[in-house]
């Protein structure tokens, strides 16, 4: 079990910080790797508590929003757990997770 401290540390630059695998949809829209939007559920449950938006379906470009419904569907996966559990779940998915397949190159602090 990992400290919720680290929560902190890690939360801090993670989006931005780790290059995360891209894949290409039709009509040319990029996703990320399944990882980032499970992470970004447990970020999002860990700030916001449970997910009360609406499902996504365009994008502002137009063309279906495949990055925000991915974000969407694994965050409301996450409803009813405590933020402070999903604190302990960002981390232990952070020092967990198989780099080679979510991360371009492994540039985690752990």
């Amino acid at each position: 079990m990992y400290d919720v401290a680290l929560f902190d540390k890690y939360s801090k630059n993670w989006k931005e910080g780790l290059r995360w695998r891209l894949k290409t949809m039709p009509g040319g829209a990029t996703v990320k790797c399944p990882e980032f939007y499970v992470m970004n559920a447990f970020f999002m449950q860990a700030i916001e508590g449970d997910n009360t938006t609406e499902r996504p379906m365009w994008a502002e470009r137009g063309g279906l929003d495949f990055d925000g419904k991915n974000a969407w569907d694994q965050w409301v996966k996450l409803k009813g757990t405590s933020k402070e559990d999903a604190q302990r779940l960002f981390v232990a998915f952070y020092r967990e997770m198989d780099h080679a397949k979510a991360l371009y190159s492994d540039t985690r602090e752990l």
